[in-house]
């Protein structure tokens, strides 16, 4: 199998991962119990304890496998992230500098347990967009210049020789039309040069490209673009970003409802979330938080001025898209559909303020894989009750607790609709972009 068609299996793969998919369920009477065993392993204090309690555990967690990151390197798997000029990133979701796998094999095994683990480069819009510009000529600008420099200090030659386009491809979904298929195309086929070239983005890139690659490369993108971004894909796409959308526009709308104080609306979200949602999801509900309590991230700025935007549809699903790539690298950790390996650990390439600020806000501790369904659960680097204790007060704390117990579990996994989230969202989304009646236009209905 090709990269690119490795690759695509691959990403294909993620279409059964989402948020309301119940086709690999565990059976009722043992959901909660594996869960509850996930959580309390995916946020153990340290890994000795991680792995003490996934081997106490060990017949109800079976079938799953266990990422834990450490802030050492201790584990067998490195991981880096590395800035490049003003804005750039090289990063995984996750935090520290190393990995360790748990699962039954190694916890049952007393000598030294080998792993595969898969590893990709992916390139987002920005950068893209960069490397087109380098390749297609007729730019020498200073950004450019900035960005050739920075990349190739931050990605080995093998890197860049293996950057991987489809999670650009992906983004390409938010607007698609003829320009932007222009664009894509153009993006890709510079991408797929570098797979051909002995010093990609090096001293005569672009002559070497407009001469050598340019033809058979632009070729392979119209090839890559017919058979990834197809009705099937944009349709689940949009199924996902619905529930991180009704997250973000219900947050909105709370906030403007009332003066009331921060902690409050915090827990009027919650309360949303759980009850009307019928989903718990810790990454959206600290990145809501931080837009609750005016922090001083980019997208909480964005989204905190929304009013004032020329168009704040695209502002706010732009906001939604950058939450939503983050789901897709926690899901393309699945080890279901690899030929090989027991994960994959996706690095992205980002020129994006705002997606570096949501990775460094939610960067995980650990990431649950199930070996037979493919679902990923990923754990963030809180102590998600002494989270709420700080954000909340310890009173309401205690008063959210009902919500994240066995019985409210069950309910959400019983009552979760794809459907009613929709609605959720679109009502939502009108309500809080409905224009607003003008000072004139006030005035003319008091002098009727």
């Amino acid at each position: 199998m090709g990269v690119q068609d490795f690759y695509l299996s691959l990403l294909r793969k993620i279409y059964s991962i989402a948020f309301f998919n119940k086709k690999h369920a565990v059976k009722k009477h043992q959901e909660f119990d594996v869960q509850s065993a996930i959580n309390s392993v995916c946020t153990a204090s340290d890994v000795l304890e991680a792995f003490n309690i996934f081997k106490d555990n060990i017949d109800v967690l079976r079938d799953w496998r266990i990422l834990y990151a450490c802030n050492d390197d201790r584990g067998s798997f490195k991981i880096t992230r590395r800035s490049f000029g003003e804005k750039g990133v090289v990063s995984t979701a996750m935090r520290g500098r190393s990995l360790i796998v748990l699962d039954k094999e190694f916890v049952n095994s007393t000598a030294p347990t080998r792993y595969q683990i898969g590893y990709g480069v992916y390139a987002d819009s920005n950068v893209a967009s960069f490397i087109r510009r380098a390749s297609y000529g007729g730019s020498k600008s200073q950004d450019l210049q900035q960005f050739l420099s920075g990349i190739r200090k931050v990605l080995s030659l093998k890197d860049l020789s293996n950057l991987n386009p489809y999670y650009y491809l992906w983004e390409c979904q938010r607007s698609w039309d003829s320009k932007t298929h222009d664009a894509c195309r153009e993006n890709l086929a510079s991408i797929i040069a570098m797979h051909h070239d002995d010093d990609p983005l090096g001293s005569g890139w672009s002559e070497r490209f407009l001469n050598h690659h340019r033809k058979h490369c632009e070729l392979a993108a119209d090839k890559m673009i017919e058979d990834f971004l197809t009705e099937a894909l944009a349709e689940e796409t949009a199924s996902r970003l619905y529930v991180i959308e009704a997250m973000i526009v219900r947050t909105k709308i709370i906030d403007g409802a009332s003066k009331k104080s921060s902690a409050h609306k915090l827990v009027e979200l919650i309360k949303f979330m759980c009850e009307e949602l019928q989903v718990v999801l810790i990454r959206e509900l600290v990145i809501c938080s931080d837009i609750l309590f005016k922090g001083n991230t980019g997208l909480t700025k964005k989204l905190n001025s929304i009013e004032t935007q020329k168009d704040p549809l695209a502002v706010l699903q732009g906001c939604v898209w950058d939450v939503f790539m983050l789901r897709i690298m926690d899901a393309m950790a699945t080890p279901k559909g690899l030929p090989f390996g027991e994960a994959y650990i996706p690095t992205l390439v980002s020129m994006d303020g705002d997606i570096t600020s949501i990775i460094e806000m939610t960067e995980l501790k650990a990431l649950a894989l199930c070996r037979k369904s493919g679902k990923a659960f990923p754990f963030l680097d809180i102590d998600l009750e002494e989270w709420l204790k700080e954000r909340t007060g310890v009173k309401r704390a205690e008063e959210l607790r009902p919500l994240f117990a066995q019985e409210s579990f069950e309910a959400r996994a019983k009552n979760r609709s794809l459907e009613t989230v929709k609605k959720i969202a679109m009502r939502d989304r009108n309500r809080l972009l409905a224009p607003r009646p003008s000072f004139d236009e006030g005035n003319h209905s008091r002098a009727k």
